[in-house]
């Protein structure tokens, strides 16, 4: 849809590196290595810009960790929260 495109569109072309400085809660990063729509070094980027992140990553986790690797991506928010 026409709404749907531009959403994506906004999402794509905004700068978040420069917002990430401006959080200041402990934040979770969760990204794979294999990651080539969100590659690696921006998740690295974020880590360290946002100064109470923790940055995991699972090894042969691609774009979709959440689905493929769901009990470790549960586990991984499991023990941040606790």
């Amino acid at each position: 849809s026409v709404i749907h495109k531009s959403i994506i569109s906004k999402t794509l072309n905004t700068d978040i590196q420069a917002e990430a400085k401006r959080i200041n809660v402990p934040t979770l990063i969760i990204n794979g290595n294999a990651d080539h729509e969100t590659p690696l070094w921006m998740a690295q980027t974020l880590n360290n810009e946002i100064a109470k992140s923790t940055l995991d990553i699972i090894k042969t986790g691609d774009h979709w960790i959440h689905q493929k690797h769901a009990a470790t991506v549960a586990g991984i928010i499991k023990i941040f929260l606790s």
